[in-house]
């Protein structure tokens, strides 16, 4: 997989990316913290981003330690991590973790699986969980539920983006595995004694700038508006328009996430 590529995508956004990203809700960390079966001494966030993913663990476990292999997003997190003395930000990639045999109860990856490879990334995971340690991975799942006028909107600003980078992209190409083939990466893994699939939801009040901002912050309209600005912005503008137009005050939308966890064999 052009992991490289799928680095090189998020730079350049670290702040908007922390501003208008969804942190995990509290049921999401508490369904985790169920298999555990105990406060966690360590807890490993690989692709750990702007830390959204894992400053919510501060509180739930002994020591946290985001691995992230971006520079900006990284020292955008570590920016954050001086209010938290248990929470550090490593660089590290998702089949070199820079932590000890058997050294995590557990191992979370937020929003980020499908851009790794999948077969060395979880033998990585699989060294460095104690046994019976926990691995969960997670995606909320985009469009939001907002209705169908703003959801058509955002997929149709994505499958825009999509295009142009598919046909004028003359680079190494960004490397996307389906987020549905992620129960049977485990499976296939053999590492698990246990595993499941859980849906669950989170309900929060947008403005335009909100709704605006999940859309804008995603990998392929900033590759789109990095690279070919004078074509893309235009369309950026034109889905802002839109979205005005339909959202006044705040909307509720619907975070649904998939999680899924692995309880390693003993």
């Amino acid at each position: 997989m052009a992991v490289q590529a799928n680095i090189d995508r998020f730079d350049g956004f670290a702040k908007l990316y922390d501003d208008s990203r969804p942190v995990p809700p509290p049921a999401l960390i508490d369904a985790v913290l169920l298999y555990a079966g105990r406060k966690p001494s360590v807890v490993a966030d690989v692709g750990s981003g702007t830390g959204l993913s894992t400053f919510p663990w501060a509180s739930r476990a002994s020591r946290v330690v985001g691995i992230e292999p971006n520079r900006e997003s990284r020292e955008y997190a570590r920016s954050k991590a001086t209010r938290f003395g248990n929470v550090e930000f490593v660089d590290g990639w998702s089949d070199r973790i820079g932590l000890a045999d058997a050294s995590a109860d557990v191992v979370t990856v937020s929003q980020a699986f499908h851009w790794m490879e999948p077969e060395s990334s979880l033998a990585e995971f699989g060294r460095i969980l104690k046994p019976g340690g926990v691995l969960a991975v997670y995606d909320c799942a985009w469009p939001l539920v907002m209705g169908r006028e703003l959801e058509t909107l955002h997929a149709d600003l994505i499958a825009r983006a999509n295009r142009m980078y598919a046909e004028r992209n003359e680079g190494e190409a960004v490397a996307y595995r389906e987020k549905a083939k992620h129960p049977a990466a485990f499976a296939a893994s053999g590492l698990f004694a246990y595993t499941r699939e859980i849906f669950l939801h989170d309900v929060r009040r947008l403005s335009a700038d909100g709704v605006i901002g999940i859309a804008v912050s995603q990998g392929a309209v900033q590759t789109a508006l990095k690279r070919w600005p004078d074509d893309f912005r235009p369309l950026i503008e034109e889905y802002e328009k839109k979205v005005r137009e339909l959202v006044k005050g705040k909307i509720e939308a619907m975070y649904c996430y998939e999680l899924v966890v692995g309880v390693k064999d003993h």
